[in-house]
Order: C-alpha cells, then structure tokens, then sequence
C-alpha cells in the first residue's frame, strides 16, 4: 500500500512540474510579445501594418483573378508577367515601407518602396510579377507586409 501512495505522490509532482513548465513558457510568451509590440510601437515607430497575401498559379493559359482581399496575378504563362495595384492612404502623413516574403518575392518588382504618405492622399503601388521561363506549372504564394510609420 505504501508503494501506491508513494507512486500517486511522484505522478502529482510530475503533474505539477509539467504544468509550472506550461506556466511558465506561456508567460514567456505573453513578455516576448509585449516587448515585440514595445519595440515595434515605440523603438521603430510603427503606427499600423498590413498584410495582403500575394499568389499566382503558373499555367499554360493567362486567366485573371479580380479579388481585393489578396493580390493575386490569377494564372500566367511561365515567361510571361503581369500586375496588381493597390492603393494605400492614410489619415496622417506617415512613411511608407513594403516587404515581400514567400516563394514569389524574388519575381515581384515593386515601382515605389520607402515612400513618404501624405495625410488624406492616396497613393498607388504597382505589383509587377515575372514568371521565369523555367518555372513549373503549379500554384505559388508569399506576402506583402506593408508598415505605416511615423515621420
């Protein structure tokens, strides 16, 4: 019996280990967050982000895609190239930057990047992407990270 109750006391003190641990890492996370968001606000200025999502499907046949919840280049013929534009305003004059990430971003080709937004303007940002000759049919994606900052 008392090797029951001895065994019952290891397995609540692994339970409470595994759930300090759990504690723990959360908090970690909750900290790490608020310094990311500290650093983003303050440190680098960052007044709002946004972020579209950028896909393409390469094809043997061109077809557009007219959405706005994303900037997509609907299908193109590998050699080929196409265009997306959006237009980006703001209610104070703000500084603007534009990252490409994912598996296109080497395709796209920007016509303005770092770029000075004037409050109650809008402003157009062409989207030039070219599909290599060598890429295979298929469907590809990445994102446009788009920061507001302040001047």
């Amino acid at each position: 019996m008392r090797k029951n109750i001895r065994g019952t006391g290891k397995k609540r003190k692994s339970k409470n280990n595994r759930y300090l641990l759990i504690a723990i890492i959360f908090l970690l996370i909750i900290i790490i967050a608020g310094l990311l968001s500290f650093y983003l606000k303050f440190i680098y200025k960052v007044k709002a982000i946004r972020t579209y999502e950028i896909k393409v499907k390469v094809g043997d046949h061109i077809g557009f895609d007219i959405e706005n919840s994303s900037i997509n280049f609907g299908t193109i013929i590998p050699g080929n190239s196409g265009e997306r534009i959006i237009e980006l305003s703001s209610n104070e004059d703000v500084k603007v930057e534009i990252y490409l990430m994912g598996e296109i971003a080497k395709w796209i080709t920007l016509d303005k990047n770092d770029f000075l937004l004037k409050k109650n303007k809008n402003e157009r940002v062409t989207f030039t992407i070219t599909i290599p000759v060598t890429t295979k049919y298929g469907n590809y994606s990445g994102k446009a990270i788009i920061l507001f900052k302040k001047i």
